[in-house]
């Protein structure tokens, strides 16, 4: 078993704490933008689980019951004084419920507080958007550091992006896997004395 090299780890660390600090930096800035965002892709994603707690009859299957959810979704937010809940359920009076249960299971660790839960999606994406970005800086460019500037700026100014984020839809995680599994088919095929992933593109 090979020994850990402490400057590796240290400079793991100081990435990983930089990428926090910008998400950090980023929720901040958007601060305003959070106050209008309607969160309706989220909120499909997220609905199912909380409509399954509300109902006071079981609910089955969310693509073939969908008309039920939205009724207990619907009567829900009447009551509800979320201003976020609110607007997305206005939005969303229709449910299109058409994701995987793995999806539907993972957010019912969400909490029950729509604006709260929404919040933490935005972060998560923040996060997953800039640990994205810096595993594409060391596949194409071999320094975890150099694309991050660009990242940044991108978080704050690509429009796509900003509505990505507004509307609380999952490409910032299907970015992250992609980019995730460039690293590790570069690591192995590296380390089988194979030229490097896309190195000839």
């Amino acid at each position: 078993m090979l020994p850990h090299n402490p400057n590796s780890i240290s400079s793991m660390k100081i990435i990983l704490l930089i990428v926090l600090l910008l998400a950090c930096l980023i929720v901040f800035i958007n601060f305003e933008r959070f106050k209008v965002c309607s969160g309706i892709d989220f909120y499909q994603y997220w609905c199912v689980g909380k409509a399954q707690d509300w109902s006071p009859t079981p609910l089955k299957s969310p693509s073939g019951e969908q008309e039920k959810y939205a009724a207990v979704l619907n009567a829900y937010a009447q009551r509800s004084a979320d201003l976020h809940l609110v607007k997305a359920n206005g939005i969303r009076r229709n449910l299109k419920l058409n994701q995987t249960p793995l999806c539907y299971l993972i957010f019912t660790l969400m909490p029950s507080n729509f604006s709260l839960a929404f919040g933490m999606f935005q972060v998560i994406q923040g996060i997953l958007f800039l640990s994205a970005i810096i595993i594409l800086s060391e596949v194409y460019f071999g320094n975890w550091l150099r694309l991050l500037p660009f990242g940044l700026l991108l978080t704050v100014s690509y429009g796509p992006l900003v509505a990505d984020s507004e509307v609380g839809n999952l490409n910032m995680l299907h970015l992250f896997g992609f980019a995730l599994l460039l690293l590790l088919s570069d690591r192995a095929m590296a380390k089988h004395s194979l030229h490097p992933a896309l190195a000839g593109c």
